[in-house]
């Protein structure tokens, strides 16, 4: 992916709004990873954690995403709220953190594992975020559109449903319970980023 400075932008607005966005992170989540979190917050309130510490730790725990939320803001010229619930949208859309789990789950007693490891989950948020920007730039923007995230989705796979349709068998086979497999996830995550370059 390359990117490049949008000029468009406002660089204190942006800082202004990733601030407030630290603040709110789990409600862009969707479903498997708003499930953990919540079930995080569940935890911490039966340990006795006061409710706002425990929100405020999860939504930091989260926070990683506005990384890559901003690398996505440097390519899209739309409101920060709207690429955060893009991007969380595809992640929910196409089970990566499903997959993340599953790559969690490989083995890291050696530094090579370890760094293998990290490599996936880098390719695995790399694809996250070029699919974002395929999507928002090729499809109307919700404000003008009254589309949502998922509406909008669904009018990027047009003409994709061949490709989408292997990846997702694929994300089948690799996440079902089982021995964890380095080389089924690396083939997952080269269909992933095949996609993303379409």
């Amino acid at each position: 992916m390359t990117i490049g400075t949008n000029p468009s932008r406002k660089p204190k607005e942006d800082r202004a709004t990733v601030d407030l966005l630290r603040t709110r992170t789990t409600e862009f989540l969707r479903g498997s990873d708003l499930d953990r979190a919540e079930q995080r917050l569940a935890h911490w309130n039966d340990v006795g954690m006061p409710g706002d510490l425990g929100r405020r730790a999860s939504d930091l725990l989260e926070s990683f995403s506005l990384l890559d939320i901003s690398l996505v803001a440097e390519q899209v010229d739309e409101p920060l709220t709207t690429i955060a619930d893009m991007y969380h949208t595809v992640i929910h859309w196409i089970g990566v953190g499903t997959l993340l789990l599953r790559i969690t789950d490989l083995p890291r007693q050696s530094r090579w594992e370890a760094l293998a490891r990290a490599a996936l989950r880098d390719d695995a948020y790399s694809a996250v975020v070029d699919i974002t920007i395929s999507v928002m730039r090729t499809t109307r923007a919700s404000g003008a559109s009254g589309a949502s995230a998922v509406d909008r989705i669904v009018e990027w796979e047009s003409g994709r449903q061949e490709q989408l349709g292997r990846i997702k068998d694929t994300f089948v086979e690799v996440t079902k319970p089982g021995q964890v497999d380095l080389a089924s996830i690396s083939v997952a995550l080269k269909l992933l980023r095949t996609l993303a370059k379409r």
